[in-house]
């Protein structure tokens, strides 16, 4: 590999507090570039320190009490579930299922799993050489094909076969449960492709808690409520987002706070893994919520108010509550991704990068009036440095203080690294965060003002050496950008949107992207979509462009990439497209570890060889 340091890049996922609160549990995930994938092993903390327990390969797993926990480890065609000790790391195999499934919970004294599964006899024939597509939405980034395959739940008594209890229909998307009863939430699929949400319990038998509560992100079960967080349909955003208790006994839904605080993590990086940021604690609600470049916990005080309860700059990407203790995964001071648990303060009990020699720059904020930005720089009085603009996937996230490789190894190279939250940012605000349509327009103008910002602050800069690289969304404005100013010697496209009114047929969310993003009827107004697309601007597009994607992204499809190439291949730009088999959207970020290798190689030879 031309860039080890990505070996040392750990990254937590699960995390668990026990039923008694005497420990945690998380999985960490480690690059290994023999067999090119990630090794995964089981950590178990006291709250002081952290240890690996069990053999790797486990990829879920549930506390059953404080000494034991059921382990789940997939092989060719099956996954096994075990019952983990915790007094002498013993292993013993009680459930053999015969389809992959990972472990949700144990509840009533059976073990919860979810699993994707065809719903018809069709579907269950297919053998890999032919697929049928029949509904919408025909595939998911990092899933692939949906039709006629639902998300199901299972119990499993003691050595016993799997028992389906979500519905049939029912594709499963969030589950909350606790020893005594779980609650899910999931789509089924209504007449003419109209989509149906539903919140359900279980509790010894299943029942519906409440039909179409909008578009539900985050589910926590509490002791007398389940917690949502929910969009509605009809609206573009969820920068003023609806936190909504829905009574287990009656499923009345009464909402609980709506404000101008950005519910959930959208501060991105590329390393960490996202989890639960929704926890219930009894009926105390806790959540995780981002502003002006940081993501904190907050519980809902008895007067309907959040109190934050955590002050250091960064992310939280996970979060569990029980009893009072706190435990979160983050990227927090300026650290890789690591496990605190909240007492006196944040305490890191993880150290997982401890004796790490990764690339590490402090950014600096950089004045520029309505928009929160940084730099990753070295001062000198010499106009001698290049310098690259990054633009964050979206466009509803958010840059922050957080820890990102790809920056980190730029600075390192010589460059100073340039990244702000530009109109439709989250954290700042709904107007901030609303485009209203007009991608393309505000952002783009958002980015130059930036720039001349940066320009005026960090006087190293050489502004005849400037590149922008952009991520899904942020590729589409890193091209809409070229294809209205001559300013950037480079650009670098990860996952492009290039055709917006191709983009509607060929995205896993193409439709909302054309209704909700673009305020245009997917098929009525292709005019408008069109005019919104990159490849609208061809003949003005002069810049030099990198083309990054995966084989298999289901976001920004293969051929979005593809269409820009070959347009500016025709006009005599210069352009090169790097196709990652195998790898989906997020390649970035949770790509193979030669993916990701290949990647940032890609990236530093374009801009030597344009800057």
């Amino acid at each position: 590999m031309k860039h080890p340091e990505l070996l040392s890049l750990h990254s937590v996922s699960d995390l668990r507090i026990s039923p008694g609160t005497s420990r945690c549990a998380f999985l960490v995930h480690t690059p290994c570039e023999a067999e090119n994938n990630y090794e995964t092993h089981l950590y178990v903390s006291d709250f002081t320190v952290s240890y690996p327990i069990g053999m790797s390969g486990i990829t879920s797993f549930a506390w059953v009490d404080d000494a034991a926990l059921a382990v789940g480890r997939p092989s060719a065609d099956s996954t096994q579930f075990a019952l983990l000790s915790l007094k002498d790391g013993s292993e013993g195999t009680v459930w053999n299922i015969p389809f992959d499934a990972r472990i949700e919970g144990w509840v009533l004294g059976q073990l919860l799993i979810s699993a994707r599964r065809p719903i018809t006899e069709e579907k269950a024939q297919e053998d890999g050489s032919w697929t049928i597509l029949d509904e919408l939405p025909i595939w998911e980034d990092g899933e692939g094909y949906r039709a006629k395959i639902r998300r199901q739940l299972f119990l499993c008594s003691y050595g016993g076969q799997p028992i389906r209890i979500s519905p049939e229909e029912m594709d499963v998307r969030i589950v909350s449960a606790h020893s005594n009863g779980l609650a899910y939430a999931g789509y089924i699929l209504g007449n003419h492709g109209r989509i149906v949400n539903e919140i359900r319990y279980w509790a010894g038998e299943d029942r519906l808690l409440r039909r179409n509560c909008g578009d539900i992100r985050h589910l926590a079960l509490g002791s007398n409520y389940a917690f949502i967080y929910a969009l509605d349909i009809e609206r573009e955003t969820d920068s003023a987002p609806a936190l909504i208790q829905v009574s287990l006994d009656t499923g009345k839904a009464d909402p609980l706070y709506v404000s101008g605080i950005a519910v959930g993590n959208y501060i991105v990086s590329d390393i960490g893994l996202q989890g639960k940021i929704l926890c219930a604690d009894g009926d105390a609600l806790y959540f995780a919520a981002t502003k002006e470049g940081s993501s904190q916990i907050y519980k809902l005080s008895a007067s309907g108010e959040p109190l934050c309860l955590t002050l250091d700059p960064g992310s939280i990407e996970q979060l569990d509550v029980r009893a009072g203790r706190i435990v979160f995964a983050g990227l927090r001071r300026g650290s890789c991704q690591e496990v605190y648990v909240l007492e006196d303060g944040e305490q890191m009990i993880s150290h997982l990068h401890g004796n790490d020699t990764l690339p590490f720059y402090p950014m600096v904020e950089i004045p520029c009036h309505g928009i929160q930005g940084w730099a990753l720089r070295e001062e000198t009085e010499e106009k001698t440095c290049p310098a690259v603009i990054f633009l964050h996937d979206g466009p509803q996230q958010a840059f922050g203080k957080v820890y990102h490789f790809g920056m980190q190894l730029l600075a390192q190279n010589g460059y100073v690294v340039l990244f702000a939250n530009l109109p439709g940012s989250m954290g700042y605000g709904k107007d901030f965060s609303m485009l209203d349509g007009h991608l393309g327009d505000d952002d783009c103008n958002g980015l130059i003002r930036f720039l001349d910002a940066a320009l005026d602050a960090c006087p190293e800069i050489d502004p005849s050496r400037l590149a922008v690289i952009g991520t899904g969304y942020g590729a589409y404005l890193a091209a809409a950008a070229t294809g209205k100013c001559n300013r950037f010697g480079a650009a670098i496209c990860d996952g492009v949107i290039s055709n917006c009114v191709s983009m509607v047929s060929t995205s896993d969310h193409g439709i909302a992207f054309a209704e909700k993003q673009m305020k245009a009827c997917a098929f009525k107004q292709t005019g408008e979509l069109w005019k919104r697309s990159p490849l609208s601007r061809i003949a003005s597009m002069k810049t030099p462009t990198l083309l990054l994607h995966g084989e298999n992204d289901r976001s920004s499809h293969l051929s979005q990439g593809q269409m820009l190439f070959t347009a500016l291949k025709i006009h005599g730009v210069p352009a090169r497209l790097c196709v990652f088999p195998g790898e989906n959207h997020s390649l970035a970020s949770k790509g193979t570890p030669l993916a990701r290798d290949r990647y940032h190689t890609e990236i530093l030879r374009w801009l030597k060889m344009y800057l």
